[in-house]
């Protein structure tokens, strides 16, 4: 998997279960020898956005650890570019997540689901 990057967004949180899941996927992406940028947002849509989609232009997939909030800016950033986007449902609500009605053990699959370079 030589070669495979990785846009990881996050929406920075001092709670216990973000950090465990941040460190996750950081330790996941070590494992199978995936690169991978961190971009922490700030709350300033537009600044973010663009930061996001600069960052993304060169990138295979593309995470958010976050909740409705964060996934809302990704998809804005991400339009029209070529990469596919995974979430870790981080956020307080959830609504978008909890709509699928699936684990924290099924979105952590579906992150590296498929991840074979093309």
């Amino acid at each position: 998997m030589a070669g495979i990057q990785m846009l990881i967004i996050i929406k920075p949180s001092t709670q216990k279960k973000h950090k465990k899941n941040c460190a996750w996927l950081l330790k996941q992406c070590q494992k199978r020898q995936i690169s991978y940028t961190l971009v922490y947002t700030t709350g300033d849509f537009t600044d973010d956005c663009k930061k996001i989609t600069m960052l993304a232009q060169s990138q295979k997939r593309v995470v958010v650890l976050g909740g409705d909030g964060s996934l809302h800016l990704a998809v804005n950033a991400l339009m029209g570019l070529n990469c596919t986007l995974a979430l870790l449902p981080q956020g307080t609500g959830n609504d978008f997540a909890r709509g699928f009605g699936c684990t924290i053990s099924a979105w952590r699959t579906a992150i590296f689901s498929d991840f074979s370079e093309k």
